[in-house]
């Protein structure tokens, strides 16, 4: 299975912002600051590239939260459903091994209690992800530093 890179923007508007912040950085290391002014400006590019900077990396990884969270969330369903179809083979093996009846079968099926538990795995992981993505998705606020 061949995985294609996609063109993210989110990496590429953060890489740009902390090449402009790290570019302000060094140009504030070679001026003089024998003026107001040059302190002035220095000050307020660092201050902005900063802050843009910060948010840039906080919704990339914001982002890639809630990338993840949908895999997790698909992962967990496929294991839940391996689960369920590797027991129902294992109680048709036993039926077929054991020749016992259908009302047999049902009974131990029952008492195996495996919809319930694959209920309750899916609906304690879906809580914990709608959670986690109530926390990915909140609002970026612009970070100065």
């Amino acid at each position: 299975m061949v995985i294609k890179k996609r063109f993210q923007f989110s990496k590429i508007i953060t890489i740009i912002s902390i090449i402009i912040f790290c570019l302000v950085l060094f140009l504030s290391f070679q001026c003089d600051f024998t003026t107001y002014m040059d302190t002035a400006f220095i000050v307020t590019a660092t201050t902005v590239s900063g802050g843009i900077c910060g948010t840039c990396i906080v919704w990339m990884l914001k982002k890639s939260q809630s990338e993840n969270l949908i895999k997790i969330r698909l992962g967990m369903y496929e294991d839940v459903k391996r689960i369920e179809l590797d027991f129902n083979e294992k109680m048709f093996e036993l039926k077929n091994k054991y020749k016992i009846s259908d009302d047999e079968l049902y009974e131990i099926k029952d008492s195996g209690n495996i919809d319930d538990f694959s209920n309750e795995i899916i609906s304690e992981t879906n809580s914990e992800m709608i959670e986690r993505s109530t926390e990915a998705n909140s609002n970026i606020e612009l970070q100065n530093y």
